[in-house]
């Protein structure tokens, strides 16, 4: 079986905006006629087949990295790249063919190719457009492990230096890794790790695509660099629908100029394992002999035509503060999703080679840490301080030390030990450094937090994933508080966004006393017994230890993957004959729904596919929320709308009022347990539960301690 590029046509197109007074308002980029582009360049696959692709156009990359370059493609991909046509040929039928295979030894080869061309820009008061249609390998499940088919673009300065990656810039027009029904778009930049563009992750976003898995079809993929106002932007497409958008107001003039004015060239390539495919799936490296699949880029074009779109300044959604706290779409990223992955999620790296010098222990925030479980002595709890400092990742030690992780961390077991013991009775006081992380607590048990070198050989941390079975800290009773203290103050929440296990507390003492997560007496039996008994939850109870939540239980089977599906079309319904009103920082917006698309318009046009059930409960794909101040803010309410099954019954979002919350059959009836058994009624159940401010989030701009309490049980 073979994975299959077919490229019918390969155009890049430039129109440079008119040199004239009046403002040129542009089409959507689905109904842009082809006459405001011009084509400048375009290829054929058409050649005989077993053949190589045109020399003249295409550079056939080889072995393992570039002459001078990182490793393994500075990703830790296993496979190395041929020019023999068994990995790479054109199938006579006007397709590209790439086949990846692994020999008996255990030995990877597939092919990757790149344009010879560096030149594809948006010239100055223009836009670029590159596009192809494409297909990617038709597989899943575990036999998709490592699959990781990508078209993308590199900076020119980057070929022939091979050490300025990210400043140069890359554009992730299309990744999907692991067999998933999503593409992952990416812009990197700026400097690794950290930077504005939060190296080495990027600023990406992903969804499924529409109308079809992108496995079962061919779709189109497509990248717009728009440079024809003040605020230029990137924005990402899957057959005409806009789902990501970086614009140079996130970041400095400088870093976005480095990225964006200038060439870039173009590469098609299919990837087996490697960091990304990691952090994005499970334990594993490609196992199959056969990498099959096809993708077809019928058009790749880069073209540039004017337009008359601006944008404006983030601006949060409703009741949020800044900086704020939000479980993993802001503080964490994703953090624990990826702990099944086996190399956890890099916030900031460092070479493993090189470490970071060891920390002398700093003035911090004085950390309390009480047990009031009542079913665990001191002796058997054990609590670990993990993240990263904005460079690198980091654990502190019982002495309040900040140090790097480290491989050489791990134990004979194959396992780190950053567990701190509590004193042998009463309060524990440790010191909090300055850092974004969590802060763990296991009961009855060490938890096995592994290092692991990442796709660029750098030091990254995999998190204990309680909803997976198969992770080796599943029978480990666990749960964790989150947080970010830094200059401006301490930002903190409990969660039960993945998982709820061992009830927590949090307290902040400063300008003011706060505090969050405390549960009503006998509440961590009442959540068990309650969600036991709701229709399609029960699942979701792992005896004793835990309740997952429901978009973990989705590939597990523990939950219905079509639950929220008939709400959702009852929702899609109502508002094809009716206005839905949703209110932000930057205005109201009105959407009506035509289609398959509720689109509004208002401070800016913003639109949405019909979500899925794990769009609604993981709060991505469809309702992803970018940093952009228009369709972040409006997926954030329509996500907790439909979860708090408001979204039908109230016309006006955000709704505020508790009382209206999960009053349906078809509601995140995970969220109404956690809430209905805290205290004052808010706790994190999912990723937009911070909308209108029920999350149990505290933050103090001045704080002088932080207490972490195990509540009774």
């Amino acid at each position: 079986m073979s994975m299959r590029w077919r490229t019918r046509a390969v155009l890049c197109a430039a129109a440079a905006a008119l040199a004239t007074a009046t403002a040129l308002t542009v089409p959507a980029v689905a109904d842009r006629p082809e006459a405001a582009f011009e084509t400048v360049w375009s290829t054929e696959f058409d050649g005989a087949a077993g053949s190589a692709p045109s020399a003249d156009d295409w550079i056939t990359d080889t072995g393992t990295g570039y002459p001078g370059g990182p490793p393994n493609w500075g990703t830790g991909e296993k496979q190395t790249y041929t020019d023999r046509p068994e990995n790479l040929q054109l199938d006579g039928a006007g397709h590209l063919k790439i086949t990846a295979l692994k020999d008996g030894n255990g030995t990877w080869t597939s092919g990757r190719i790149e344009t010879r061309r560096t030149d594809f820009a948006a010239p100055e008061g223009g836009k670029l457009r590159i596009e192809a249609s494409i297909k990617v390998p038709d597989v899943s499940g575990d036999a998709a492990l490592g699959y990781w088919p990508a078209f993308w673009t590199l900076g020119a300065d980057f070929r022939g230096n091979y050490q300025n990656w990210p400043g140069i810039g890359e554009f992730d027009i299309l990744e999907n890794v692991n067999g998933a029904n999503k593409v992952w778009a990416t812009l990197h930049c700026g400097v690794n790790p950290g930077g504005p563009c939060n190296e080495t992750q990027g600023l990406g976003n992903s969804r499924e695509c529409p109308g079809s898995a992108c496995q079962a079809g061919f779709h189109t993929y497509a990248l717009e660099l728009d440079r024809t106002s003040a605020t230029e932007s990137l924005k990402w497409y899957v057959d005409g629908q806009q789902f990501h958008t970086v614009s140079s107001s996130d970041m400095d003039a400088t870093t976005w100029a480095n990225a964006t004015h200038h060439g870039h060239f173009l590469l098609l390539n299919l990837a087996m394992g490697g960091g990304f495919p990691r952090r994005r799936g499970r334990p594993g490296d490609p196992h199959r002999r056969h990498a099959a699949g096809r993708l077809d880029a019928r058009r790749q074009r880069c073209r540039i035509g004017p337009a008359a779109v601006t944008h404006g300044p983030y601006h949060p959604p409703p009741t949020r503060k800044e900086p704020r706290m939000i479980t993993r779409r802001t503080l964490l990223g994703g953090l624990a999703a990826s702990a099944a992955a086996g190399a956890g999620l890099t916030l900031a790296s460092r070479a493993v080679g090189a470490p970071a010098p060891v920390r002398a222990k700093a003035a911090g925030l004085p950390l309390e840490i009480v047990n009031n479980s009542g079913e665990f002595q001191n002796s058997s709890v054990y609590v670990y301080i993990v993240g990263n400092d904005g460079t690198q990742q980091v654990r502190v030690t019982p002495e309040g030390e900040l140090k790097p992780v480290a491989v050489s961390d791990n134990g004979s077991d194959g396992f780190t030990d950053y567990a701190i013991p509590l004193a042998a009775s009463g309060t524990t006081t440790l010191t909090l450094p300055k850092m974004s992380g969590r802060i763990y607590t296991a009961l009855g048990g060490k938890l096995k937090f592994k290092a692991v070198e990442d796709g660029n050989g750098k030091a990254a941390l995999a998190y204990p994933a309680g909803w997976v079975d198969s992770d080796p800290n599943f029978g480990v009773l666990h749960d964790c508080a989150e947080f970010t203290y830094n200059d401006g103050g301490m930002y903190c929440n409990t969660t039960m966004v993945d998982m709820f296990s061992v009830p927590l507390a949090i307290k902040l003492t400063g300008a003011k006393d706060q505090t969050a997560g405390l549960l009503k007496d006998g509440a961590r039996a009442k959540i068990f017994s309650d969600l036991a008994g709701i229709e399609g939850f029960g699942d979701l109870v792992v005896d004793d230890k835990r309740v997952i939540a429901p978009g973990h239980g989705l590939d597990s089977g523990r939950f219905a993957k079509d639950y929220f599906a008939p709400a959702i079309d009852e929702a899609w319904s109502a508002y094809a004959g009716k206005d839905l009103k949703v209110t932000t920082n930057a205005g109201t917006f009105t959407g009506r729904v035509s289609g398959d698309k509720l689109s509004f318009t208002g401070p800016a046009s913003v639109s949405f596919s019909k979500p899925s059930t794990r769009d609604v409960l993981f709060c991505d794909g469809t309702l992803a929320a970018p940093n952009d101040g228009t369709t972040g803010p409006v997926a954030a309410i329509l996500g907790a709308a439909l979860n708090r099954a408001t979204l039908t019954s109230h016309a006006e979002q955000p709704t505020t009022d508790p009382a209206a919350f999960y009053q349906q059959k078809l509601a995140n009836h995970y969220a109404k347990v956690m809430h209905d058994a805290a205290q004052d009624g808010k706790a994190y159940g999912f990723a937009f539960d911070d909308v209108a401010g029920f999350a149990s989030y505290i933050e103090d701009g001045a704080p002088s301690r932080f207490t972490l309490t195990l509540t009774p049980f």
